[in-house]
């Protein structure tokens, strides 16, 4: 009785809001970051792309999406384990809408697209690897999270607008263990795609090491 007299005064004190619309969330969101309405708002892609390699391409949703985006920068700059909530559902929804458990390979193994050990002591959590988990999980597939290695730091790609610059600023900032992933089909993830540059470099290393398939999956395509 206490905690919900609690809760109801801190309710008043601090409303919580929706993070995309800014509108209040009732009693029924109230342990949510989204109204129902802007929840509800985010369209899944309904094809699966393929890269200039001829592997498959996943992305769950456009990046001009307001609600998407908006999710994908509180998950990397304020609440982690927030922002994971309505992306685990957002995900497991999308994986059987395109019944990518029945083509996936069993022994397909998952690895996130790494940040370099200084940037991620700064942020203190790698968004690729949380949602490298809940891939992990929904298509009960092994995850390694140690054997792709940045070790360049390349900074913020987001912050470099010309394509060119882009290719060389992540030019060789990838190693891949071959012992882990020699002969292996790997699902590559990250956040979001923007020119390709990162996954293209880190998939070239990945397959350096052996790999036979690299497929990849991320939250948000930019279009």
């Amino acid at each position: 009785m206490f905690r919900k007299i609690w809760n109801g005064f801190l309710d008043i004190l601090f409303p919580r809001i929706c993070i995309n619309c800014r509108h209040y969330l009732g009693a029924e969101n109230a342990s949510s970051l989204l109204c129902s309405d802007c929840f509800g708002s985010v369209q899944t892609f309904r094809v699966i792309f393929r890269t200039d390699r001829g592997g498959k391409f996943l992305a769950l949703g456009p990046y001009e999406n307001d609600v998407l985006r908006t999710t994908i920068h509180f998950l990397k700059y304020r609440s982690a384990s927030g922002a994971m909530k309505p992306i685990r559902i957002w995900m497991g929804q999308y994986l059987t809408d395109l019944n990518v458990r029945s083509w996936i390979g069993r022994e397909t193994l998952v690895a996130p697209v790494p940040l370099h050990p200084a940037r991620l002591r700064k942020r203190g959590f790698n968004q690729a690897q949380l949602i490298a988990e809940v891939l992990s999980e929904e298509l009960d597939l092994a995850l390694d999270t140690k054997g792709l290695k940045r070790i360049r730091n390349t900074g913020a790609q987001m912050e470099i607008k010309d394509r060119d610059k882009r290719k060389t600023n992540v030019r060789g900032c990838f190693s891949a263990d071959r012992e882990k992933f020699s002969g292996k089909s790997i699902l590559l993830v990250d956040d979001v795609y923007t020119s390709g540059a990162t996954i293209k470099e880190a998939a070239t290393a990945l397959r350096q090491a052996g790999a036979k398939e690299v497929n990849t999956f991320v939250l948000a395509k930019v279009n």
